[in-house]
């Protein structure tokens, strides 16, 4: 079954881990083009980019980023992501 979060169709059970990761965070989770963990600046210093965010696939999250997110509230059912 799809179901539109953030404006896209997603299967259910994708959008349930982001409404549990909404719950727990307080804020939506928004789609984004690309998920950026991390750059180097232009002298080779390692900075960090926190995004937070999914990208989704034929109606799944292939990624999902909730780096800027207290580790204690990543949602337990993030585990029934398939695809992620």
């Amino acid at each position: 079954m799809s179901v539109k979060y953030s404006g896209i169709n997603l299967h259910s059970n994708e959008v349930d881990v982001l409404r549990e990761a909404e719950r727990l965070t307080g804020e939506p989770i928004p789609v984004v083009e690309k998920i950026v963990w991390e750059e180097l600046d232009e002298s080779g210093i390692r900075l960090r980019k926190h995004q937070v965010g999914f990208i989704e696939e034929n109606g799944y999250i292939v990624e999902l980023g909730l780096s800027k997110r207290n580790s204690n509230l990543i949602p337990i059912s993030i585990k029934s992501l398939s695809q992620l």
